[in-house]
């Protein structure tokens, strides 16, 4: 699967993937690694590090500059 990566752009992601985003969430600053899933047709995130992987609706709430999807270096395989 092919993406345009972003670098920096202010729209919201409208692909799956994991992003760095930069910016302010709820009014508040916010800085780190997001995950974007889609479930049920709708894009979602989750915190990086949340066990519990539920998806959180409010992608709009984040309103900065995102780059990615990144790729990482190891590929796809989980089993490494």
């Amino acid at each position: 699967m092919t993406y345009t990566h972003r670098n920096g752009e202010t729209d919201t992601p409208t692909e799956p993937g994991l992003y760095w985003f930069a910016g302010s969430k709820w009014g508040k600053e916010a800085a780190g690694m997001l995950h974007i899933v889609c479930e049920d047709g709708m894009l979602m995130w989750y915190p990086l590090g949340d066990e519990m992987r539920i998806p959180y609706k409010g992608l709009e709430t984040f309103i900065g500059q995102w780059w990615g999807p990144v790729t990482p270096p190891w590929g796809n395989d989980e089993t490494n």
